[in-house]
């Protein structure tokens, strides 16, 4: 069984930074720079039994402080009335002024491949070239893709994320998940959130010019405290964390639903 740890945990910061990618990817500009490569869309891949749904909404959901049902496409569909009904909900959530990320579980195997969601894929990149100001919104998807076939400018504004491994045996966690879920609250998400806010008005030119290699690197680095009190600074090291697009089965690089306001 192959350690996912660090896919997993990648997920994690990129919840902990989606808040904010609109305020990095506004500074790259103001630098001069193409905020091409900060993403607006993760995409958790990988198999129907790994366990994506499970980390979704037991984890990652209580780690944003989000209660409310986990949302999925299928539903949107319902909803709505077809395809492009769930994509129109999504679009007007990204223009919504919401920050905190929309979450939609199970969509289908094809939903990165059509062309209307990579032209709004785009569209929502572009948000802020073409005069969109205030907060933008990102989307947390799953999905039992095997992979999309996107074009080489939309892969670049997604950032992939490959779970293909189940759970480990009960009896082989270091942390039994199942207890481990009930006691996921959102403390660390906000404390980091809050620190990660107050750094970006305060940064030098080198530093935003950093975000264009490495967009998750001071979220990495303000993490490592708080890591530190539990000694796990060593197993997560911040120098390790650069995004890569990890498609189910590669090795990946070292490295909401209708939603309340808050």
């Amino acid at each position: 069984m192959r350690d996912e740890s660090h896919q997993a945990l990648s997920a994690f910061l990129f919840a902990m930074t989606a808040p904010v990618l609109w305020r990095i990817r506004h500074l790259v500009m103001e630098t001069g720079e193409n905020p091409d490569k900060i993403p607006v869309l993760l995409a958790i891949l990988g198999s129907g039994s790994s366990g994506k749904t499970t980390m979704v909404d037991d984890y990652l959901n209580p780690f944003i402080g989000d209660s409310s049902p986990l949302l999925a496409e299928e539903l949107l569909k319902t909803t709505y009335g077809s395809k492009t009904g769930s994509i129109n909900y999504m679009n007007s959530y990204m223009e919504s002024g919401e920050v905190s990320p929309l979450i939609i579980d199970e969509v289908g195997t094809q939903f990165l491949n059509g062309a209307t969601v990579q032209g709004k894929i785009k569209h929502w990149a572009n948000l802020r070239s073409n005069g969109f100001e205030g907060p933008q919104g990102t989307i947390i998807l799953t999905s039992n893709a095997d992979g999309a076939v996107l074009q080489e400018a939309i892969k670049k504004r997604v950032w992939y994320i490959s779970i293909t491994s189940d759970y480990k045996p009960t009896d082989q966690q270091v942390y039994n998940f199942t207890s481990l879920a009930g006691s996921v609250n959102s403390n660390l998400y906000r404390h980091v959130l809050y620190t990660l806010s107050q750094r970006l008005d305060h940064l030098t030119a080198h530093e935003i010019q950093r975000f264009s290699r490495n967009w998750v690197w001071l979220t990495a680095e303000i993490l490592q405290e708080p890591l530190a009190r539990f000694g796990l600074e060593t197993a997560f090291p911040a120098k390790r964390w650069r995004p890569s697009c990890v498609l189910p089965g590669r090795q990946p690089a070292p490295s909401t639903r209708p939603r309340k306001k808050r």
